[in-house]
């Protein structure tokens, strides 16, 4: 019998120079018998759960290093990637850190779905300040500060305060 090792399946089995089918055969005295096996090949799907423009898909052989396959995806405005897991969400087995090392030769037998881990980035305080434009327009005094928390890189939204006897030429309601 012809075992193959881990990760890899049977391909081909000659006697005497010729193909046989299955992996059990009988050899008669000075047969010659040669072996071929093959890693066992999968299809990955890289989900994007919505963050790229298109999932994609890449062939890997059972016990691959991953680190030169897989993309490792851009932060979003308000997401960092934290590695390729096996789970909905990044949940289950981990198999690429944030910055694309494998942690783990591909263990999988099978086609397999793998799904981004996005972490939150953290949100930070920030102060908005209100200025009012003096008469003579070329100079502006603070008149309110209004400390916020949100993440970077997104618009913010300060709150819009009329002020007696300043009329603003355009209301604004995002920075």
């Amino acid at each position: 019998t012809a075992t193959p090792d881990e990760f890899y399946q049977l391909d081909k089995i000659y006697v005497n120079g010729r193909e046989i089918s299955g992996n059990t055969f009988e050899v008669e005295k000075d047969s010659a018998v040669w072996v071929e096996f093959a890693p066992i090949q999968c299809t990955v799907i890289l989900n994007s759960e919505g963050k790229f423009s298109t999932d994609a898909y890449i062939t890997v052989n059972a016990g691959d290093n991953l680190a030169d396959k897989l993309p490792t995806p851009e932060a979003t405005v308000v997401h960092t990637f934290g590695g390729w897991y096996d789970g909905v969400g990044g949940t289950g087995t981990q198999y690429t850190d944030a910055s694309g090392n494998s942690v783990r030769v591909w263990d999988k037998a099978s086609n397999v779905t793998l799904y981004p881990k996005w972490i939150e980035k953290d949100p930070v305080a920030y102060t908005v300040n209100h200025y009012l434009q003096d008469l003579d327009e070329d100079s502006y005094t603070l008149y309110a500060a209004q400390t916020m928390m949100g993440v970077p890189e997104l618009s913010a939204t300060p709150s819009v305060n009329s002020y007696a006897g300043y009329n603003s030429p355009m209301l604004q309601s995002v920075i």
